[in-house]
């Protein structure tokens, strides 16, 4: 968590209060999807043993280290929590995606682009 944050998420209850149900609806939604844990650690576990990784959307190689797993569908865009359904990211496009659907995440950057 960013600095910001941090005092943020210290200073006001409002902003603790819709992370923290942010976090548990998001933990609600993978139990609700009934995932297969193992298989999920095997892919994590795979992607952590190499040196490097590819983004799964913008095709840049980065150190394995900085990886961050996605959902390509979002859990709360009805995405499951399954091995089908998770991919490897960088930590840019993991974070402008956050829960958008990959057609709304690419339109928005080419409104960017266009700026």
């Amino acid at each position: 968590m960013r600095a910001y944050r941090k005092k943020r998420y210290a200073e006001d209850p409002a902003f603790r209060a819709a992370l923290l149900d942010g976090c548990q609806r998001r933990r609600s939604l993978k139990r609700e999807n009934n995932p297969n844990p193992k298989s999920i650690r095997i892919f994590i576990a795979g992607v952590r043993s190499k040196q490097w990784a590819v983004c799964y959307y913008c095709e840049k190689r980065f150190h394995s280290n900085e990886a961050q797993i996605d959902h390509i569908v979002p859990l709360d865009k009805g995405g499951p929590h399954s091995i089908e359904n998770l991919c490897v990211a960088c930590p840019k496009c993991n974070t402008t995606k956050r829960t958008k659907l990959i057609q709304d995440w690419l339109r928005l950057g080419q409104q960017l682009l266009a700026l």
